[in-house]
């Protein structure tokens, strides 16, 4: 089994082109993110992990970005690899009982 794996980033039904989710170990949930910008001077590729803690960063190629992101995430734990991080993870599921 390949250690990562990127597929488009899906947000409400929708995707944008040169946006990527990356899984690792064939989790269902998202490790990292890696998504292309074309603001100032260079095109630019942004990359970020959805670990804690987390990193980030700007390459200048889809692969190099998608490596960085790897690099990144080889250098955690493995525990910490394998917890899920992402969006959502953190967010309370129900209003607290003092909740006015």
């Amino acid at each position: 089994m390949t250690e990562f794996t990127y597929s488009l980033c899906i947000i409400g039904g929708q995707t944008a082109p040169d946006d990527y989710v990356v899984r690792y170990r064939g989790q269902t949930w998202e490790v990292g993110r890696v998504m292309f910008y074309d603001s100032g001077p260079q095109q630019r590729w942004q990359w970020s992990t959805f670990t804690y803690p987390c990193a980030n960063g700007v390459a200048y190629s889809l692969n190099v970005a998608l490596d960085e992101l790897k690099v990144a995430i080889m250098a955690l734990p493995e525990e910490a690899r394998c917890k899920h991080n992402g969006p959502g993870a953190g967010r309370r599921r129900s209003r607290p009982s003092d909740f006015r």
